[in-house]
């Protein structure tokens, strides 16, 4: 681990509000989002963040499908041979590794690229992508622009087909 990962993972948890684990951009108040995308915004990182826009009658996991197969492949291009994922319960973890290795066997992904899910707690570099999938999210969903533009320097969105 970099010190600069060390540092970044030190900042993030002086974030954390009292009784809580990690940081969660759902529940947070404006202050609060505030003070996360202005700190995420100072780290030297690009956020892939890959959108759906769900036809009707589509379950949320064949969504999360489609977005872990274009995320692995822009992954890919940026040459990231290491993704960790936060995991949720095993069951679903072991969906999400069916389809990543379905993409190695398809050849769909060309080089080796190891996933790995950790639970959101352990690992506060996760929370940096629950900040920015959180920013556009609300500037998709409720037009609340003042995250996005705390972070679009670094963001890099696209769309799974």
């Amino acid at each position: 681990m970099s010190p600069d990962t060390e540092s970044c993972r030190a900042q993030l948890r002086d974030l954390l509000l009292p009784l809580k684990t990690k940081l969660h951009w759902y529940r947070a108040i404006d202050g609060h989002k505030y003070d996360i995308a202005r700190l995420v915004s100072t780290f030297d990182l690009i956020h892939c963040v890959v959108l759906r826009n769900m036809p009707t009658g589509e379950s949320d996991e064949r969504a999360r499908k489609k977005c872990i197969d274009r995320l692995m492949v822009e992954l890919e291009q940026f040459g990231v041979d290491l993704v960790i994922f936060e995991s949720r319960t095993p069951k679903l973890d072991n969906w999400d590794q069916k389809q990543i290795n379905y993409l190695r066997t398809s050849k769909t992904l060309g080089m080796p690229v190891v996933a790995r899910h950790i639970p959101g707690a352990s690992e506060p570099m996760l929370w940096i992508s629950d900040a920015s999938a959180g920013a556009i999210g609300d500037f998709e969903l409720y037009n609340q622009r003042q995250w996005r533009e705390l972070l679009e320097s670094q963001l890099y969105v696209v769309f799974a087909t």
